[in-house]
């Protein structure tokens, strides 16, 4: 009997340490406005609390930092709410200058932003990075050299504005060891503004300038400063948009917390080496946010699949067919929505002719 015993409770610890181990109960939510994306709770029955606590953050915030909006109020200002799709251009690309004929070719650029993403907002003109570097020529002298100097630029950014697009320089702080303008960088800036009759400077690497504010408002009414980093709660007054880079979002969409804080000012979403943006998509439509389109990188191809293409189109359509609306959503609409991964309806995205196949890249190069 005492065998027969010994085997029972033998086999019952056997089957007690086989047993699942009872949950652990999940870690409670825990609100945190000190990142860029302020993460949603899981459960539903905490998200109507989360909206009280988004509104009541902004409130406090804005009240201890003294927040004036006064630039968002100019009317010169107003496009960039409404900037969802903004092309990132590298100057050298084939699509936009034709070796032939000798003439930038605006068009095809806009026909393929059409064709594949439902048409761009904005664009920025890269011009050196990574060429820079190998002489002299600083990064202005970049603009200088392109066909047709600066005037030939300009008419470049005619086209743009004809077709409906506001049109960005870029500012790389990081270049000090080229050739030296008799200026300061700031006035530089400002120069080329007046010069090439543009509406916004991209900031590499750079989360603020506000520096740069006085000057241009100066030269030209409605230029906007977008930073490639994230800017302060208190640069948010100056700086109508930035990038909204490598941002991770929660399971269910939070909110991006510079956006929330000023409904107006413009983020775009951006993972440069991912070929599906899904993520980006969803953040970007939960918030009423944008969209960087960006498919050469410094030479290397990161071609957008055609799912998030199409989604990129959809999101950035709807948003800017609404711009009104779409301020005020972040923190409603994250109630009433999960995660779902962006899946595409049609075949693949037509493969570029000739040499763009090369140029962009397939597959994952």
């Amino acid at each position: 009997m005492s065998n027969l015993s010994s085997h029972f409770d033998s086999a019952s610890a056997a089957v007690s340490a086989s047993a699942p181990a009872p949950a652990a109960p999940a870690a409670a939510f825990v609100f945190d406005p000190e990142t860029d994306i302020i993460a949603a709770p899981r459960d539903p029955a905490l998200w109507l609390a989360y909206r009280e606590q988004l509104a009541r953050w902004r409130e406090a915030k804005r009240r201890e930092l003294a927040y004036d909006d006064t630039l968002y109020g100019l009317p010169e200002f107003a496009w960039g709410a409404s900037s969802y799709a903004c092309y990132f251009l590298m100057m050298y690309d084939e699509l936009f200058f034709d070796t032939k004929t000798g003439r930038y070719t605006v068009d095809a650029v806009l026909e393929e932003g059409r064709r594949e993403f439902g048409g761009y907002d904005s664009v920025v003109l890269w011009h050196s990075y990574p060429r820079i570097g190998v002489d002299p020529s600083n990064q202005f002298d970049f603009y200088r050299d392109m066909p047709g100097g600066l005037a030939g630029v300009r008419e470049v950014v005619r086209a743009f504005h004809a077709g409906g697009l506001r049109v960005y320089i870029n500012y790389n702080p990081w270049d000090r060891d080229t050739r030296r303008e008799e200026k300061p960088d700031a006035d530089m800036l400002a120069e080329f503004v007046r010069e090439l009759e543009v509406d916004g400077i991209f900031l590499d690497t750079m989360a603020r300038g506000d520096e740069l504010r006085e000057g241009l408002d100066a030269t030209r009414p409605g230029v906007i400063l977008e930073g490639e980093n994230t800017p302060s709660l208190e640069r948010l007054a100056d700086h109508h948009a930035s990038w909204a880079q490598w941002f991770d979002d929660s399971e269910v969409p939070g909110v991006l917390r510079n956006k929330w804080f000023e409904r107006r000012h413009m983020q775009h979403q951006k993972q440069r080496w991912n070929s599906d943006h899904s993520a980006e998509l969803h953040t970007a439509w939960m918030n009423g946010s944008g969209m960087v389109i960006w498919e050469t990188s410094w030479a290397r191809g990161c071609r957008i699949t055609s799912g998030t293409a199409r989604g990129c189109a959809r999101c950035c359509r709807c948003n800017g067919a609404t711009p009104r609306c779409f301020p005020a959503k972040a923190g409603r609409r994250s109630c009433r929505w999960r995660r779902r991964r962006c899946t595409p309806r049609a075949g693949p995205r037509a493969k570029p002719k000739g040499g763009r196949a090369a140029r962009r890249g397939s597959g994952p190069w």
